[in-house]
């Protein structure tokens, strides 16, 4: 720890703003052949490399300073200038890239500088990624005003501490008297769990060891998970990147059993995929986690089902086995279930809903969750249930909290006890056609039995109702489509060709089909339509709208599934080629559906 300390109390500020600009200024082409030489003539604690920019007319060079603490300190330094760096270098310019701390999230302000005053301040400088900011500041180099930074940043290691209150979690540590207070410190500070975080703390460091070993702190690393997934803090695409390796890692030492952590590992795909990283093949990894969490549980020896949930009705795969069950809670006993009452809601009743129930779970009053509402409302469309998603009221009168990404839309809602009530806690889930709500309610005994509700709790069940509904949802179109034999057809041709395939089986332009096929296991074959699917209609107008004609026609005259929900997807794509294709045959089949509907 003394290099460290002695690292992070050098004046880095004093260094960047006056000893630095003062030397490179002096000789700025001595400084860059120091780089080159791999003898950088920098303090202690600061490394340096060098970047050619439009074809070797520039060169930058990226300095890196200990990890700043207070507002004023430099994050990063660049010096842009004519020449190699070697033989030339001319027309000199010095930036530092400062943090701001003020409460909130940090910021960073970028400073142009010379051997002796401040020339420029930018107050919308880009996160510390050395390479969005030597993009950054050589645009403002070359006079332009610089874009916005796209894509996943590259932090260092210090960001997280710095942003997630890293500081502060050691400080109380370090305070603490024992391991039972350090224990229920990760439970405030999460972050305390990343390596990033004080990596030569020794103590610190022991205990990560224990908590990823013992599958008593697999909450642990659940908050972690949720802390850094639902952050808007810095970059939430590298947040979530940077705790996929630690729920692998848990899982392989002990902490976290196969199905936690491919239900975590399945959040965080699906987070990735919601925020365009990777979109394509992070939405199926994230159906596969998913998946693989299912089929784990399913190895386990299975409560008997209760017939305490709504009723199931075993025409509609949908419905059928959309309710958690007793393998979902197996500390909990069902108290109560009702379709009558939701299915009458207004709302839903506006949204042309199909059917709505919910069931009540029941567990001991000193448990965290002692009471747990499991409601579903299933609709026609995926746009009825967005659209009764942002309009009913879920949230049963808590505030607004923010949740990791479930199922294509997820909001949350919750109170943390600070009210003197009992916490609660609303998770809101829309997948496709189907709204998910589950309120959990922490027992009236629970803190007298030091057992505390927290949010992260509730998304397993999250993550297994998710499960539940799109295995429902492929089911359903599976059957729809079954006696045309089509997916067979397409499981069976050789390379997937679907091309050769759609003239004698429409239905295999359905949109919903990629996903139900992906859900089976045939995840190639999956691929390969999706892809042959987006290009189809963004490439070969004439096939794509013979296609969607012959699919409405399939959809409207098939005998199975329901013929609500048939007819309603036959009229969005009907409605969408009316809007785009004058042939008087999608005002036909719009006023053929309308009568339907």
């Amino acid at each position: 720890m003394g290099a460290v300390r002695k690292i992070l109390e050098m004046p880095a500020r004093e260094y960047a703003n006056e000893i630095l600009p003062r030397s490179v200024f002096a000789d700025p082409l001595a400084f860059t052949q120091s780089i080159v030489n791999g003898t950088p003539a920098l303090e202690p604690g600061w490394t340096a490399h060098l970047e050619r920019r439009a074809r070797g007319v520039y060169i930058t060079a990226i300095l890196r300073p200990p990890a700043p603490r207070e507002t004023g300190d430099p994050a990063l330094v660049a010096l842009v200038g004519r020449g190699d760096g070697t033989s030339k270098l001319t027309t000199l310019a010095y930036y530092v890239l400062e943090i701001v701390l003020d409460g909130g999230a940090p910021k960073f302000t970028v400073v142009s500088r010379t051997d002796r005053e401040r020339v420029a301040v930018w107050a919308d400088g880009p996160l510390p990624d050395p390479q969005w900011f030597t993009d950054h500041v050589f645009e403002l180099y070359c006079g332009h005003a610089p874009a916005p930074r796209t894509g996943v940043p590259e932090l260092p290691a210090w960001f997280w501490m710095v942003a997630f209150d890293g500081f502060a979690a050691v400080a109380a540590f370090d305070a603490a008297n024992d391991d039972a207070e350090r224990i229920e410190l990760v439970r405030k500070y999460p972050i305390l769990l990343l390596p990033d975080v004080a990596p030569e703390h020794e103590r610190l460091r022991a205990l990560r060891v224990r908590l990823r070993k013992e599958p008593a702190f697999s909450w642990a690393w659940e908050g972690l998970v949720q802390r850094l997934a639902t952050s808007s803090i810095g970059s939430p695409a590298a947040n979530n990147l940077r705790v996929l390796p630690l729920v692998a890692e848990a899982r392989q030492h002990g902490a976290l059993t196969r199905a936690q952590a491919y239900e975590l590992e399945g959040t965080l795909r699906s987070n990735l995929a919601s925020l365009g990283v990777d979109y394509d093949e992070n939405r199926i990894l994230a159906d596969e986690m998913f998946a693989a969490a299912r089929a784990v549980a399913d190895e386990r020896p299975r409560a008997a089902r209760s017939s305490a949930p709504p009723p199931i009705a075993n025409a509609d795969p949908v419905w059928a086995t959309l309710f958690l069950d007793p393998s979902d809670l197996p500390n909990h006993q069902p108290a109560a279930a009702d379709e009558a009452e939701s299915s009458a809601d207004p709302t839903f009743l506006a949204h042309a809903g199909l059917r709505a129930g919910y069931a009540v779970w029941a567990a001991d009053e000193s448990a965290a969750m002692a009471r747990i509402v499991d409601t579903r409302w299933v609709f026609r469309t995926d746009t009825a249930a967005a659209s009764f998603l942002r309009t009913a009221t879920l949230g049963d009168g808590f505030p607004v909290m923010q949740v990791p990404q479930f199922g294509d839309e997820a909001i949350g809602f919750g109170d943390d006890g600070s009210s003197g009530g009992r916490r609660t806690f609303v998770l809101a889930i829309r997948i496709g056609r189907v709204v998910a709500k589950v309120l959990a309610i922490e027992g009236q005994f629970a803190a007298a039995s030091r057992q505390i509700l927290h949010s992260a709790m509730i998304h397993p069940l999250a993550s297994k109702l998710v499960e539940r509904a799109r295995q429902g949802l492929a089911a359903y179109w599976l059957a729809v489509v079954y006696p045309t034999n089509a997916v067979p057809a397409l499981v069976h041709t050789n390379g997937y060709n679907a091309a050769q395939l759609l003239p004698k089986y429409p239905m295999l332009a359905h949109p919903e089909l990629p996903a139900a096929i992906a859900l089976t296991g045939e995840v190639a074959a999956a691929r390969a339509l999706a892809s042959f699917q987006a290009d189809l209609r963004a490439h070969r107008w004439n096939t794509y709208r013979a296609a969607m004609l012959a699919l409405v026609r399939g959809l409207l005259s098939t005998d199975m599934g329901d013929p609500r929900v048939n007819v309603a997807h036959a009229h969005e794509i009907v409605l969408e080629l009316y809007h785009l294709d004058n042939d008087p045959i999608w005002a036909q089949l719009d006023a053929e559906c309308r009568a339907r509907g």
